[in-house]
């Protein structure tokens, strides 16, 4: 989902809406200045990508929920699905789903760095749970052998490893 076009696609939107909130002329004099016109038709092109990838993401999603009855619900994507999937009155619609992705992406980069200072903060604090933190990470990411910097990464962004931290993943539910 982060891909190099992903993150010029959200440059470039929130350029746009900086841009337009500076300019506060009507759209007609945007389109007299090429410079802004093309900035408007790129964050279009890359509104519309994000939302194809969004849209991309949901058939995925509920495709493996539909066909895999042992299917784990681990994603906001998922727990979303779930209500349509059970019939219930109040699911939301995948442009209502794709919303949502949307604000959490374009948010999440300060909850990011939100949650980062916090949790620093907190395990300065209370060094016993830095530690814990850290012997359930060795645990899972350093099974049998010793993995390099990179391996370490990798590992760490496989889901099925992401679950496995639940100290971690307390630590981080409980900041945000």
């Amino acid at each position: 989902f982060f891909s190099q076009q992903m993150l010029k696609d959200m440059e470039t939107i929130f350029r746009y809406s900086f841009e337009s909130s500076l300019f506060p002329f009507p759209r007609l004099f945007w389109k007299l200045m090429n410079e802004k016109y093309q900035l408007e038709l790129d964050a279009i092109k890359g509104a519309d990508y994000f939302d194809g990838q969004c849209q991309n993401m949901i058939n995925y999603k509920r495709d493996c929920q539909l066909n895999n009855p042992n299917y784990a619900i681990t994603s906001m994507i998922d727990s979303m699905l779930t209500k349509e999937l059970q019939g219930n009155d109040t699911a939301l619609t995948d442009e209502e789903i794709i919303a949502n992705v949307k604000t959490i992406y374009f948010a999440g980069s300060d909850t990011t760095s939100v949650v980062i200072s916090w949790i620093t903060y907190y395990f300065a604090i209370f060094p016993h749970f830095l530690l814990q933190a850290r012997e359930e990470a060795k645990l899972i990411l350093f099974k049998d052998t010793f993995l390099t910097r990179q391996q370490c990464i990798d590992e760490i962004s496989k889901p099925d490893i992401v679950i496995q931290l639940i100290f971690c993943n307390a630590c981080v539910k409980e900041i945000l």
